[in-house]
């Protein structure tokens, strides 16, 4: 009971940081005019989330669809954000991109695959 709630209380931070983020500044468009520090914690609150799906933390049975789900929504945020390629958002979004690929069973590559290079 008690890994329950903590695996709740961990994901609970930046699962809103992020749902906070595309409401407040991707939706409306005002991501590309936020100071870097904003894309650099968007990105640690996708890594912190993507940090449970290690097999360490099994016991804590994470919804990897879920986890994968807002990782990759942050990293297009990211994606999105970024005025050129050399522009923080941009690398960050690769990194996660990266960081996805490297955690997710190979059948399961394919797809995310398409998806990332499609752009």
């Amino acid at each position: 009971m008690y890994w329950q709630q903590t695996d709740t209380q961990y994901q609970s931070a930046p699962r809103s940081l992020i749902e906070t983020f595309e409401a407040e500044l991707d939706s409306p468009g005002f991501t590309r005019g936020c100071p870097d520090f904003i894309f650099t914690v968007l990105t640690y609150a996708a890594v912190s989330l993507l940090r449970v799906t290690q097999p360490h933390f099994a016991y804590l049975k994470p919804d990897r669809d879920k986890i994968f789900s807002r990782a990759r929504r942050a990293s297009d945020m990211l994606a999105r954000s970024a005025m050129d390629p050399d522009h923080l958002p941009a690398s960050q979004s690769v990194f996660l991109r990266r960081l996805m690929e490297s955690n997710l069973p190979n059948h399961r590559l394919a797809h995310i695959n398409r998806h990332i290079y499609q752009r």
